[in-house]
């Protein structure tokens, strides 16, 4: 039989305790067996273009709270673009309905000025 057959086989503690006896052939087993995952939390980590640290700041300048932040943070981290995408297009949406409600309440007290001054 195989020696990383054999290995493959061992739990991941008996593999650490054979690594930190000195048996360096177990650390190519075990980075094989969570590469993915590493791969996975280092892109969470470590996002295209930047950092999480500018993303965040970019979502708060942005006016996302935490939950959103939180969320597309994740959805990103994970790879799921096209729903991260989804989510900033959502909070876009709202900041817009927010943008139209006070433009017309501005609207409003530009009309009430322009009625005062026509009564002078």
């Amino acid at each position: 039989m195989d020696s990383n057959l054999r290995y493959q086989e061992l739990p991941d503690e008996k593999l650490i305790e054979l690594l930190n006896q000195g048996n360096n052939r177990v650390m190519d087993i075990l980075l094989d067996k969570y590469k993915n995952m590493v791969r996975l939390k280092a892109r969470a980590m470590f996002l295209v273009g930047g950092d999480t640290d500018d993303l965040i700041q970019d979502l708060k300048d942005a006016g996302c709270g935490s939950q959103i932040i939180e969320e597309v943070c994740r959805l990103y981290g994970n790879g799921q673009i096209q729903d991260a995408i989804k989510t900033l297009r959502k909070h876009r949406c709202s900041l817009m309905d927010n943008l139209h409600e006070s433009q017309g309440r501005v609207d409003c007290l530009d009309f009430l000025v322009w009625r005062m001054e026509k009564e002078k």
